[in-house]
């Protein structure tokens, strides 16, 4: 059985993703780690937990990391889920509690402890990543790859002109966990828009197809207006759709090595994810970009496994 990490500064989106590998029979999660972003560190930490009871599963320890980026301030994105993440619908919290130990020590006893066999998902901003990677850089390196959800590639960005919000967020930490020796796998922002969009007709399906799907769909109600700002006709998970690409790898339509890197100084294009396709920096190949999804096989995965 795969063995995945998953760390997520949980609000609507995260909390779905979450479901989904906590309900894929084919995967463990070993644990979850939390860091600020989507909204505050402890917000995060209690959304994490009513995720987990929620998939009605198992509950893998849960960990609380950076409450804030490793230099800059934080900024979080109540506009696009709600005060508390979850599109305040009230929901009570979770009887399971945090472990005590830091996310990042935790994260790397994991990997100490199943060498080249744990797959990091990470969901959020990369400064609980990055910190890791600064404390233990050869157990760091034990991590078999690292999934991430972040960047907007073929589109412009969803928090400034060209920057997506996980990397915007802390592009220091971004830029380090990119060049950090484990392979990279980037799931940008656009794999979950055109075919991968839950329209109303989806949505309805997914809500009627257990308490789990119903759960998945009320959370992001805040998120669904959000997204018509963006011109976006319906739901866009794009946390969901770098699960996806985890769990089911097989609806993966287009991908390609390249060189990846961070811009941490412009002053229009901080948070920019370098994507360098046609090899003009002439740099070796860190990373794998996922370039286009099954958008149809994504949604009907979804559906079932939150059935």
């Amino acid at each position: 059985m795969r063995k995945l990490w998953i760390d997520t500064d949980t609000a609507s989106d995260d909390a779905v993703a979450l479901l989904m590998a906590l309900r894929e029979p084919s995967v463990q999660v070993l644990g979850i780690s939390v860091v600020m972003g989507n909204v505050s560190l402890e917000q995060a930490v209690k959304n994490a937990l009513i995720s987990v009871e929620r998939a009605g599963t198992y509950a893998p320890p849960v960990y609380a990391g950076a409450s804030k980026p490793l230099y800059r301030s934080t900024d979080f994105a109540v506009v696009c889920h709600g005060v508390d993440g979850l599109s305040d619908r009230g929901y009570p919290d979770a009887k399971l509690q945090a472990k005590g130990q830091n996310a990042m020590e935790a994260m790397l006893r994991c990997a100490r402890e199943n060498p080249g066999e744990v797959e990091l998902v990470t969901l959020g901003p990369l400064t609980n990543v990055a910190a890791a990677a600064f404390m233990d850089p050869e157990g760091f390196k034990l991590f078999k790859s690292i999934t991430i959800m972040g960047g907007a590639l073929r589109m412009p960005g969803n928090w400034s002109p060209v920057a997506e919000f996980n990397i915007i967020i802390d592009p220091e930490a971004a830029e380090a966990v990119f060049h950090a020796g484990v392979p990279v796998i980037l799931a940008p922002f656009e794999i979950c828009t055109g075919d991968s969009l839950f329209a109303q007709e989806d949505r309805d399906r997914l809500a009627a197809a257990s308490p789990t799907g119903a759960f998945a769909v009320d959370c992001n109600l805040v998120l669904i207006e959000y997204g018509k700002r963006l011109g976006l006709n319906g739901l866009c998970l794009a946390d969901p759709a770098a699960m996806a690409v985890v769990l089911w790898p097989q609806i993966v339509q287009e991908k390609q090595e390249t060189y990846l890197c961070v811009e941490t100084a412009g002053k229009y294009t901080t948070g920019m994810v370098i994507y360098d396709y046609i090899d003009h920096l002439h740099r070796p190949k860190n990373g794998t970009v996922i370039q286009r999804i099954d958008g149809k096989a994504f949604k009907e995965r979804t559906i079932r496994c939150l059935s």
